[in-house]
């Protein structure tokens, strides 16, 4: 487990990390390694992307702001960052 300080300290270990094959999450919703996705029940709650008509588990980030926007709302409501 790392904890990071930073939203582009996540962002930077994300890009680094998104198609390495090994499967890490930040705070137990965000996942990367084969791709960057997140409950779309949590994504709808912070607010990033309405997907209350999805019925998708997952939601894939392709935008980064998105995925940033979501990555900060995580760092508020949980008041860390950490990658397991």
């Amino acid at each position: 487990m790392k904890f990071y300080k930073t939203v582009d300290g996540v962002m930077n270990y994300i890009r680094r990390n998104k198609q390495s094959g090994k499967e890490q999450s930040i705070n137990e919703v965000l996942m990367c390694g084969m791709g960057v996705y997140a409950y779309s029940d949590v994504v709808t709650y912070s607010g990033v992307k309405n997907l209350t008509k999805s019925s998708d588990t997952f939601y894939h980030f392709t935008d980064e702001s998105e995925l940033k926007r979501f990555i900060e709302y995580l760092q508020k409501s949980d008041g860390y960052l950490y990658v397991a």
